[in-house]
């Protein structure tokens, strides 16, 4: 039997270029020039040793099964009375993202999307406070015996 040799391991080094700042550049910019972010992520593994990778901020292409309707959470706020004025407007703008989502307009659906999210969490956020106030002064009445 032979012996099988092990196979050296060879590490690579990554050698970043040194930052020079030149006299011409004001106090902004210099600082702007010194803390770039490094493209590279240095990472240590197990037994110490530094690995660098590199990492690319790459976006996936929009697909139409990305983009929330939010047609629960709009029908939910609805039956819940979660101050109505929102709730209505988003369950109407779902149906509009369901269409948008159909003729392929998806930044525009995205987009729509995002603005239905942010007045469902600020309905919601009233809708909360009108209940909790409502069973508040309910209780205080019925404390209080004006309400049998």
């Amino acid at each position: 039997m032979e012996k099988m040799a092990s196979v050296p391991t060879i590490s690579t080094i990554v050698i970043e270029p040194e930052v020079t700042i030149s006299s011409d550049l004001n106090d902004k910019e210099q600082f702007a020039q010194r803390f770039k972010p490094s493209i590279l992520k240095q990472s240590t593994q197990s037994n110490g040793r530094k690995q660098t990778s590199v990492q690319f901020d790459v976006e996936r292409p929009l697909r139409a099964n990305d983009i929330k309707e939010h047609r629960l959470w709009a029908l939910g706020s609805l039956i819940l009375c979660f101050f109505l004025i929102g709730p209505i407007i988003a369950f109407y703008h779902t149906r509009r993202i369901r269409q948008m989502k159909a003729k392929n307009e998806l930044v525009r659906a995205k987009s729509l999307s995002e603005r239905v999210n942010s007045i469902l969490i600020i309905s919601n956020f009233i809708g909360i406070f009108i209940w909790v106030v409502l069973l508040f002064v309910i209780g205080a009445l019925f404390i209080f015996g004006l309400v049998y």
